[in-house]
Parts: structure tokens; sequence; C-alpha cells
């Protein structure tokens, strides 16, 4: 029995080697895990300071999202890889914050695929973006010859348009300011005086990035991807609903699955916001039930 087991352990096992990737004389950090097997997942994280593994250095605590999602998936069969882009978790020697903007990041995965297709012998490589990082995943599945694509809970709708969604609850008095940045910032014309309250999202350092990624809209970015597409949502995500996800991929004739309870970082909590702030820095709560199943069949489909 003891040495079943033992075989049984050895069986399911897989590699995990930390990884650094030369971009324009800067290193991209990541963890790739299972390099034997021929097909290749890389994960994009979210949105501002997201590290490798979905946590931010924002929050206090760890989610710990995407290492367990990679992790599964690397149990399944799959080799993953998922990374810190530039500017967060260990890929800090990169150019400042104003002087980085959207497309940057499009161009490092695609740079992290070239890397995978020069030095590894993978079949098939597939994305998950997963937030903001589907957004960059769409752009580089359509640039790059990637297998599946998968958009996570991701961003659906155009930024001025989520930004101003998520904010209009918390800040109503705030939205005609709100309104007239995002305005300017579509015109390409940058805010030389921004509300103080207002410094977080409109900071100058972070204008270019914005003005950039305003004119990529969601709609004719993930049309053009020629890629299998699956788009997961949540029922309970407080960031981009579920309900969103369904109507545009709907609208845009894609395949997608909403799982009711799930919220924005894969697991099942509440839908009311206060009942999910804890839910963001707490590694001892599980993947949402069914999800790496979905995922798993479809990258087998």
């Amino acid at each position: 029995m003891f040495l079943l087991l033992i075989y049984f352990m050895s069986f399911f096992s897989y590699s995990n080697e930390e990884l650094k990737i030369e971009i324009n004389n800067s290193f991209i950090y990541g963890t790739l895990e299972n390099e034997e097997n021929g097909h290749l997942v890389i994960f994009v994280s979210g949105s501002g300071p997201t590290d490798r593994n979905g946590n931010s250095a924002i929050l206090e605590g760890e989610n710990n999202s995407l290492k367990y999602l990679a992790e599964e998936l690397s149990i399944k069969g799959f080799s993953t890889f998922r990374y810190d882009k530039r500017m967060i978790g260990k890929s800090t020697n990169f150019p400042p914050e104003d002087s980085t903007i959207f497309y940057d990041f499009v161009t490092d995965l695609s740079k992290i695929i070239d890397f995978f297709e020069d030095n590894y012998e993978f079949q098939k490589i597939s994305i998950i973006g997963h937030s903001e990082g589907s957004l960059i995943g769409a752009l580089a599945s359509y640039e790059n010859n990637i297998y599946k694509f998968i958009s996570l809970c991701g961003m659906v709708e155009s930024l001025d348009t989520t930004i101003i969604k998520q904010l209009k609850p918390k800040a109503p008095a705030m939205m005609p300011s709100i309104r007239k940045y995002l305005d300017q910032l579509n015109e390409g014309i940058k805010i030389d005086d921004v509300h103080p309250l207002l410094l977080s999202i409109f900071r100058p350092s972070v204008q270019p990035y914005l003005i950039d990624i305003l004119k990529y809209k969601p709609d004719e970015v993930y049309s053009n991807v020629i890629s299998k597409t699956l788009f997961i949502g949540g029922g309970n995500d407080i960031q981009v609903t579920g309900l969103d996800i369904s109507k545009f991929a709907e609208k845009i004739g894609a395949k997608y699955i909403i799982f009711e309870e799930m919220n924005h970082i894969l697991k099942k909590t509440p839908k009311d916001y206060m009942s999910q702030i804890g839910s963001y820095s707490n590694p001892d709560l599980p993947l949402y039930d069914g999800l790496v199943d979905v995922i798993s069949n479809f990258l087998n489909e």
C-alpha cells in the first residue's frame, strides 16, 4: 500500500521552475510548472499591482487565485506559466509608470510567447487572461499563434464605462469630474489639474497608460481573436458582472459560462461588497467548485 501511494504521488508530481525572460534589457520573472507537457497555458494577471499569483500589493494578505488555478491545471497535465508583469512583483527593472503605456504589456506577452517558442517544444500555447489581463491576452492572441483563449472575469466594456460603473455608487458627487476627465483622456489630452480625491485613478504618471488603453474597445478586440475562445464570469463578481459578460459573449457569438456564486477572484462568496472584502486577502478559500474542470475540458476539446 505504501509503495502504491508513493507511485501515485510521483505519477501526479510536476516540476516548478522560476524563469526570468529578458525584455529590453530588463527581466520578466515567472513560474513555469510541469514543463514536460506539450500544451502550455500562460496566465495574464489583472490591473494594478497584481502579481503572478493574483495578489495585490495594495491589500494585506493573499488570495492566491491564479496560483491555485495554475497549480490545479498543472496537476491535470497542462504546463502553466504565470508571471509578474513589468513594474510588479519581481519584475521591477523597467521604465517608470509615466513612461509606460497599456500596449507595453501586450508587447511583453508577445515576447514571452516568442521565448517559449524559441526555447521549448510546446505543441500548443493557450492564454488565460484575468480581469484587465483578458484584454492584454486577447490582443496577444490575435497577434500570435495561440491555440485557445480564455477570458476569466475579463473586461468586456471600455475602461471609461467600467470606471463610471464602479465609481458611480461610491462617489456620485465626483461623477461630473470623472466624466470630464475620461472625455479628455479619450481625446488623448492629459489632465493638468486633478481633484485630490481622484489622484489615485487619474494621477499624472498613469495618464499615458489610460490614454492608450482607452483606444482599445473590447467588442473590436475580442471579435478579432481567431483562437477558440471561452468567456467565464461570476454571478457575484462586483467588478465585472456575470450579466455583462454573458450579454457581451452573446453579442459577439462566443461561448461562455457564468458561475452564479463566484466572485472576481474566483472564490465562492456572498454578493454584497462588505461580505467579499475578506476574500481578497484569504488564501484559505478554495477556488470555485467546477471552475478547474470547465477550463480543463475546454482546453482539451
